[in-house]
């Protein structure tokens, strides 16, 4: 950082040092979640398969299998994604950070995947009669226009949830949906 005379000084340093030590419970998804808001955040931890279906104007639509591994981080508070599989043909992993902010009552998910070089970000909010969650945001699309964003997810019971999102640029509307069953593996 810049110090008042406008030259840069250190204000942090962090050593790190490899340890043999046990892996934190928050890392291996068994954290305790800080409030009821986090708690909903923790129920999709666990292995998933996933069936995404996906439409895109003046292509045929599409339909490949993924997984994804949603763990617990930060004791409890985030949750993190490790989502893989084929997209079109192609080898794809994306990833996905989601948390609950106190301060503005809202739900809020950063996307990333290796389709592209930008991010997705989209905030939201838990309907408890409906249980559904509702998240809106924005991108940007192939040419770096402004897209919007919106999500519906609904966890149907404790081993199935459904996502649907549908992306909105000048060019076009892309809409998708994928149906989540969770793994039994070992």
């Amino acid at each position: 950082m810049k110090g008042q005379d406008g030259k840069e000084m250190q204000c942090v340093e962090i050593v790190r040092t490899k340890t043999k030590s046990a892996v934190p419970a928050a890392s291996t998804g068994e954290a305790k979640a800080p409030s009821d808001a986090h708690a909903r955040l923790l129920e999709g931890v666990g292995d998933w398969d996933a069936m995404v279906k996906s439409v895109i104007p003046g292509m045929p639509a599409s339909e490949s299998k993924c997984n994804e591994r949603v763990r617990a981080i930060c004791g409890g508070r985030w949750t993190w994604s490790d989502f893989s599989g084929e997209m079109m043909g192609m080898p794809f992993e994306g990833h996905a950070l989601c948390g609950y902010e106190p301060a503005s009552g809202k739900y809020v998910s950063y996307w990333i995947d290796s389709m592209s070089a930008t991010h997705m970000r989209t905030t939201g909010s838990y309907d408890e009669k409906t249980k559904v969650w509702a998240f809106a945001g924005e991108s940007v699309d192939e040419q770096g226009r402004p897209m919007a964003v919106s999500e519906r997810y609904t966890q149907k019971d404790a081993n199935s949830r459904r996502l649907e999102m549908t992306f909105k640029s000048e060019a076009m509307t892309h809409e998708m949906a994928i149906d989540y069953t969770r793994a039994k593996r070992n």
